[in-house]
């Protein structure tokens, strides 16, 4: 019985985008909504009058996802891979899908490095996508782990194929994670890790990537109006912010923060009792000297 409601769905919405066609590449957002509308539409009587069915076909679809992504992470990681490291991740606080597994899997914290691949991403990222996980959860993982300009905005376009991009910022910059890091401050995670595996500063070409991921995100915040001081401010719950973040990483973030044109706070305190500080020398004339860290 299943099979047949889904066949005629889908035929339903085949019919309706071809009837549009004719309307040219102009059309597409509308003709895309459209057919969303209808499937949510169908898809809401099937679950309100056939339960049963409903809850065989996610099963079967979740049974899918899962060997399809189960064959790409068994290829592109090998032996760190298998279903019991899913599960374990899985059900670990900040672990968002099979596309947050892989970043997590392809790092180097000690070498301030990742082996993730973007096309492996995107592949996944749908995946998951289809599984329940959201733009502002796989964005997030990327920032975490992947804080490379090129993967973040593939997945913003990603979530703009179903809504606007104003709608996908607003979600990607609201989202937090359990200790309500969000996607800025997330973004100097590897930083950290790499210094506390290492006890060095970052540099090279990774941090570079860092930053230009971090004005990646700003532009976009700007660009769709958002509260770009609020957003700035975000303290996690271990007092972290992106201004004490960037003291310690960038000094061409922390000469951002400290512009006329942001209002940022200096003078927060993280859980250690440690405030914000610099490995720079801030002189008058605006000109810095590295100090010996």
């Amino acid at each position: 019985c299943a099979l047949p409601i889904f066949y005629i769905l889908t035929q339903v919405c085949t019919d309706r985008r071809r009837n549009w066609d004719h309307r040219g590449e102009s059309a597409s957002v509308e003709v895309e909504c459209s057919i969303r509308e209808l499937r949510s539409t169908y898809w809401e009587r099937i679950k309100l009058e056939m339960p049963e069915i409903v809850s065989f076909l996610l099963e079967n679809c979740r049974d899918r996802i899962y060997a399809q992504a189960n064959e790409i992470l068994d290829q592109e990681l090998g032996d760190k891979w298998d279903g019991e490291t899913y599960e374990k991740n899985r059900s670990y606080t900040g672990q968002y899908g099979y596309t947050s597994v892989y970043l997590f899997l392809s790092v180097n914290y000690e070498e301030f490095s990742s082996s993730a691949k973007i096309p492996i991403i995107l592949k996944l990222a749908k995946l998951d996508l289809q599984n329940g996980t959201t733009i502002p959860e796989l964005v997030f993982s990327c920032c975490h782990n992947f804080p490379i300009k090129e993967a973040l905005q593939k997945l913003i376009e990603l979530g703009k194929r179903n809504e606007s991009e104003e709608k996908v910022m607003k979600s990607v910059f609201e989202f937090q994670d359990h200790g309500d890091y969000n996607c800025l401050i997330t973004l100097f995670f590897m930083a950290t890790e790499y210094r506390n595996a290492t006890n060095e500063y970052p540099s090279g070409l990774m941090l570079r990537e860092i930053e230009e991921s971090f004005f990646f995100l700003i532009e976009l915040a700007k660009s769709n109006n958002l509260d770009l001081d609020k957003l700035l401010n975000q303290t996690a719950k271990g007092g972290q912010t992106s201004f004490d973040q960037a003291s310690t990483y960038s000094e061409t973030i922390s000469r951002f923060l400290l512009g006329e044109k942001v209002k940022v706070k200096v003078n927060s305190v993280n859980n250690l009792f440690i405030t914000p500080f610099f490995r720079v020398r801030l002189k008058p004339d605006r000109k810095s000297t590295r100090l010996n860290s």
